[in-house]
């Protein structure tokens, strides 16, 4: 049975949404209850610029995580990638605040890390964790996560072991409820994060860009499942599982300095390409829908599928081109029960990192891409933003445009 505190969770969340619904029809505006789409929380200033970053080197203290099959530990690997990763950022970008959950081999409650991220209204929140598969050694790579349902038995069984360490906190049935590892939870506090999704998404697809294209990893791509870490944090977060410690070589990989350098500095340079993007349009708050155009402007959108994009090697010198990505999901998306998704541009569906990527083509410019990032925002595709590709290749919008520029 769901116990009371998940009762109280449901009907507080059917509240929030009765009062956003009562909200959106008296003012005529598409709202949200969350901070990063709604116009109550704009407080007149709409730039959005990331101005604090939240490392967290997963497990510490009493809890040391999985361990290696010679014994490493997982929680001082993460601590080292962690730290790593936030002095590659305040050396970079000095105005941005990193903000570790710990920076010492201390034991931090599951609930905690997340209020850290809370309390410091962090932009983002960035989780650093090792993977093991029992009787295994062959498996090896990365896989980065967003918070969701489990699709998998696999991504179950890493959701699970992860969220272990609740039971080496002090009254944790109190803090979480019985029922905390209940799928009727996930599915509440899901709800909760998922005003933050694409951008999550967003970041992950990067990092498991630069871990298999810059530190040579295999990836395993980008999966959701229900980290109780991601569950309570009101901002984009991701949880990167960075190799298989229940592999031999990957276990040596990860303790060895050049590869904490290594799995930092991919993670690192994911993150210059998401703030570049994310920051490469004004932040969209949520107002008035267009609601007079005409039906016959919002004809069905044509799609084109890529599956294989060719590989990086073997592409010569091609056309950039700049499109916005309005989407991205583990499965297809039913893009036909949807009025939003009637746009008068084509719509290409690319198959990469084992997801679907839905993107608005046909644009002669990165401004002219850019104007319609900002457009589709207002129009029900919140976080949508511009990519880049060469030939069938995407690549960084910074590295597109300096390119056209040297071309020219």
């Amino acid at each position: 049975m769901v116990n009371r505190s998940l009762l109280r969770s449901f009907c507080l969340l059917v509240f929030l949404q009765l009062f956003q619904m009562a909200f959106a029809a008296a003012s005529n505006h598409y709202t949200t209850i969350f901070p990063e789409t709604n116009p109550l929380f704009s407080f007149g200033d709409t730039s959005y610029v990331i101005k604090r970053v939240v490392i967290d080197a997963g497990h510490g203290g009493k809890d040391s995580g999985c361990l290696g099959v010679s014994g490493k530990q997982e929680k001082d690997i993460t601590l080292k990638i962690a730290l790593a990763i936030g002095e590659m950022i305040k050396s970079k970008f000095p105005h941005i605040r990193v903000i570790y959950t710990r920076d010492e081999d201390v034991f931090i409650p599951l609930d905690e890390r997340a209020n850290i991220a809370n309390r410091n209204k962090a932009d983002l929140f960035i989780s650093i964790h090792c993977n093991f598969v029992p009787n295994h050694s062959d498996f090896h790579g990365s896989e980065t996560y967003v918070l969701g349902l489990e699709r998998t038995k696999a991504n179950l069984a890493v959701a699970k072991r992860e969220n272990q360490s609740i039971l080496m906190e002090d009254n944790y049935v109190s803090k979480y409820g019985d029922g905390w590892d209940a799928p009727e939870a996930n599915i509440l506090l899901t709800a909760w994060q998922s005003s933050y999704l694409t951008r999550s998404m967003h970041l992950a697809e990067e990092i498991e860009n630069e871990l298999e294209n810059t530190a040579n990893r295999r990836s395993h791509g980008v999966k959701q499942a229900g980290f109780l870490v991601l569950r309570q944090t009101s901002m984009p977060s991701i949880l990167v599982e960075t190799g298989f410690l229940s592999n031999p070589r990957e276990e040596a990989f990860l303790s060895s300095r050049e590869g904490q350098e290594t799995e930092a500095r991919a993670i690192f340079k994911a993150f210059c390409t998401y703030k570049y993007e994310v920051e490469g349009r004004r932040k969209i708050y949520a107002g008035k829908e267009n609601r007079s155009r005409k039906s016959s402007e919002a004809s069905e959108a044509k799609v084109v599928e890529v599956s294989n994009p060719v590989k990086r090697e073997e592409k010569s010198k091609q056309q950039i081109a700049f499109k916005v990505q309005i989407a991205s999901s583990p499965d297809k998306l039913d893009t036909g029960s949807d009025e939003k998704w009637n746009l008068t541009r084509e719509i290409e569906i690319r198959r990469e990192n084992k997801l679907y990527k839905y993107l608005v083509v046909g644009f002669n410019s990165y401004e002219s891409a850019l104007e319609m990032a900002r457009k589709l925002s207002k129009s029900g595709f919140a976080g949508a933003f511009v990519c880049a590709y060469e030939g069938e290749n995407r690549i960084d919008v910074r590295t597109a445009k300096e390119k056209i520029k040297n071309d020219q």
